[in-house]
């Protein structure tokens, strides 16, 4: 839950659908404010194309939603722990360039080969 104070209302982002373009969202309450962002995880180089083309951008980390700010982002640049996302933009979608690459998958070294 949130604070009490109207202006700091904050609730954890929940995976949902954009009402205008219906495409796959989180949405959210950040500092009283209705956020929708982008599902998919940003790059640095994903993270510096959105602040370019004037996006915001915002850090998750524990259910927890916090704003990229220039401090942040120099002293914190792509977390290894939490995610990087960005504010949606109907009809816009995120490259798979400037997503955060996909964790390889662990090799079980007991498993039979392939061949």
């Amino acid at each position: 839950m949130g604070s009490r104070h109207p202006g700091m209302y904050r609730t954890a982002p929940s995976v949902t659908h954009c009402g205008d373009c219906g495409a796959r969202v989180l949405a959210c309450w950040h500092e009283g404010w209705h956020e929708v962002l982008e599902d998919a995880e940003l790059s640095q180089v994903g993270e510096i194309a959105a602040l370019m083309s004037g996006r915001r951008t915002f850090e998750l980390c524990a259910k927890q939603l916090y704003r990229r700010t220039p401090y942040r982002i120099r002293n914190h640049p792509a977390p290894v722990i939490s995610v990087v996302l960005t504010e949606h933009v109907c009809g816009t979608t995120i490259e798979r360039a400037l997503r955060r690459p996909e964790p390889e998958a662990a090799v079980d070294e007991h498993a039979p080969p392939p061949f």
